[in-house]
């Protein structure tokens, strides 16, 4: 960890319909916090919101916003940052990302990832922030 602190056991949840991107951000994940994480993912934004409502231990959430069975393609994030919860988009289309979630999302990214390390940076200051 580049800044030298400790983070706590943190729990993650990972949506998007591309397993290649969940298991790329699970494993910058769990890099980031030395294995102490517990990766949740979720295919669907009907199985993130699962997830959500279901597991109240959940710190961050990666989202994309295209997903299969989303009539919203904000749904995800909308129903994180409703529950207090800190949100990434990881998107091949941010410009479809709605004003009143843009608002509170810590941090859109585009897909493909230009910057793997600008990723995990992000990552760890946000899960810094909420210890």
């Amino acid at each position: 960890m580049s800044r030298g602190i400790e983070l706590p056991e943190t729990t993650v949840l990972v949506a998007d319909d591309e397993s290649s991107i969940r298991n790329l951000i699970a494993d910058v994940c769990a890099t980031i916090l030395s294995g102490k994480v517990r990766i949740i993912q979720a295919s669907s934004a009907p199985q993130a919101i699962h997830h959500l409502q279901t597991v109240p231990t959940i710190d961050l959430v990666c989202t994309d916003l295209e997903m299969p069975r989303a009539e919203d393609g904000n749904l995800v994030a909308k129903t994180a940052l409703c529950m207090g919860k800190a949100v990434i988009v990881c998107s091949c289309t941010p410009e479809k990302l709605a004003k009143d979630v843009k608002a509170g999302v810590s941090e859109v990214f585009s897909k493909p990832f230009s910057s793997i390390r600008d990723f995990r940076l992000r990552v760890e200051s946000l899960l810094l922030d909420q210890i």
